[in-house]
């Protein structure tokens, strides 16, 4: 499985909570907020994307709690987490969204794709992580990890 965002949340949901542990040889995420989505960055999020799935994807959420209590990488899965970085804000780094300490799983490989600078107008740096043709690292990292 590859999934971006919150899409490795539902992924991980799947493999613990679904029968996936024998099902999934590999999951690899790109920018999942594995360990929710905290600081300023939830309320422009809950604005752009209002819903129960915003409301799960917060740090203190039951729905966090619960995906990762135990092993956060249960089976024998092979695990790839790749967290994108352009910026620190004083607190931590992150791809605009999605902090990159949020991203790494214990048990996990997990990959850090950086640049200088985050993205100007409406876009993000997060968007762009699954964009072979913008960050073409994460591509190579995939590759190398199948």
């Amino acid at each position: 499985i590859i999934a971006h965002s919150m899409g490795g949340l539902v992924a991980r949901e799947y493999i613990k909570d679904y029968g996936g542990v024998s099902k999934v040889d590999k999951l690899i995420e790109i920018g999942s907020p594995n360990h929710g989505i905290y600081g300023l960055v939830i309320g422009d999020l809950c604005v752009v994307h209002p819903g129960l799935e915003c409301i799960d994807m917060q740090y203190d959420s039951s729905f966090i709690a619960n995906l990762n209590s135990g092993d956060e990488t249960p089976g024998s899965i092979k695990y790839l987490t790749i967290a994108g970085s352009c910026d620190n804000n004083g607190e931590d780094y992150h791809d605009e969204v999605i902090r990159v300490s949020s991203v790494k799983l214990e048990g996990a490989t997990n990959k850090v794709i950086g640049r200088n600078e985050c993205i100007s107008g409406r876009d993000t740096f997060h968007e762009y992580l699954n964009k072979p043709s913008k960050v073409p690292e994460v591509y190579n990292e995939i590759i190398k990890f199948i």
